[in-house]
């Protein structure tokens, strides 16, 4: 007998695998001698690093050389030069956590030299190389930045479910999984700091005045669908899978609880788009085809793409890779 739930997330994976392509920006690093790009024909795809790990399908004219292409240097010294690319790429929408949408578009706090959000973990990259260590910075350091949008979208989550008339186990549990991102937060960070050497944390969150909450409560269904029963679903599979690869006991540990937050956070996805059904009738019924249409990509949460030249190293310390599949341990069943 087939499982359901294996076959729910085949099909996921299945649509994922199929989002659209398109046009952006990919840079690569080059020798500080290296005056000309190469050629877009002698260019290595695989080199080239498009938006939140996005991958290069085509390049799509020449190179510009820059002087720094790193997103975490943040003196002279320690640049990056390389050469940038347009080029044709997987669509770069990827959200590690829940986002908060401001007009359609995720939005995050800027990074700061703040190590108040950074947990304390038995974790140092000083024996990594530097490129290994900068790659790994950049991806913890998003990864820090998504849970920590997080934590303002499961508060806008509780905030909806209020002025809906939602059962108090519902707000309950959307203000335990918002408490559980800002430990994720606290833990992307300390790990983005120990491995980079450095304090990294959030700076304020820009959010204006008002908060922007969902029009109505077939709104609030289609994001419980879109952000918790795919997303978070996701997200927990592939926390289990970047668990079973990291050789940092430390990560690893981060990584489980991750996974069993995610898990949670998916079910309070199912769970409210239950409620709202049954609660608004027809009107919160009628979105699912319109849903099902919707990229499921966009609920993707990016992946750690590491080169060839540092996936074995970034794979031990916490970045899953698309080629190991196999072994993910599944969620549990929906009460």
């Amino acid at each position: 007998m087939t499982d359901p739930y294996r076959l729910f997330l085949s099909t996921i994976l299945l649509a994922l695998g199929s989002a659209c392509a398109v046009e952006g920006e990919a840079c690569m690093a080059v020798d500080p001698s290296v005056e000309v790009c190469p050629a877009p024909e002698d260019v290595d795809r695989d080199k080239l690093r498009g938006g939140c790990g996005s991958k290069v399908r085509r390049i799509l004219g020449e190179g510009e050389r820059v002087e720094n292409i790193s997103e975490v240097a943040e003196e002279e010294k320690d640049w990056v030069p390389g050469c940038c690319y347009p080029v044709k790429e997987t669509k770069p929408d990827c959200v590690y956590g829940r986002p908060v949408r401001v007009e359609g578009e995720p939005v995050l706090a800027a990074t700061a030299a703040d190590d108040r959000w950074a947990a304390a973990l038995a974790v140092t990259g000083s024996a990594l190389p530097p490129a290994v260590r900068e790659e790994l910075v950049v991806r913890w350091t998003r990864a820090a930045l998504d849970e920590h949008a997080s934590v303002a979208a499961f508060s806008r989550v509780a905030l909806d479910l209020m002025r809906h008339g939602a059962p108090p186990e519902l707000i309950e549990q959307a203000h335990a999984a918002a408490l559980d991102e800002v430990r994720h937060a606290r833990h992307g960070f300390a790990i983005a700091s120990a491995i980079g050497g450095r304090p990294i944390g959030p700076g304020a969150f820009p959010l204006g005045p008002s908060v922007p909450l969902a029009p109505d409560l077939a709104a609030v269904a289609v994001e419980a669908a879109l952000d918790g029963c795919i997303g978070e679903t996701v997200a927990s599979l592939l926390a289990w899978e970047a668990a079973a690869v990291c050789e940092e006991p430390a990560i690893r540990e981060v990584l489980r609880g991750i996974a069993e937050d995610e898990q949670r956070h998916a079910l309070l996805g199912w769970r409210t788009v239950a409620w709202a059904i049954r609660h608004g009738g027809l009107p919160c019924a009628r979105p699912w085809p319109r849903c099902s249409r919707r990229p499921l990509a966009r609920a993707w949460r990016c992946r750690c793409r590491v080169r060839s030249t540092t996936r074995r190293c970034s794979r031990g310390w916490g970045c899953s890779t698309a080629r190991r599949r196999s072994g993910t341990r599944p969620a549990r069943s929906i009460r």
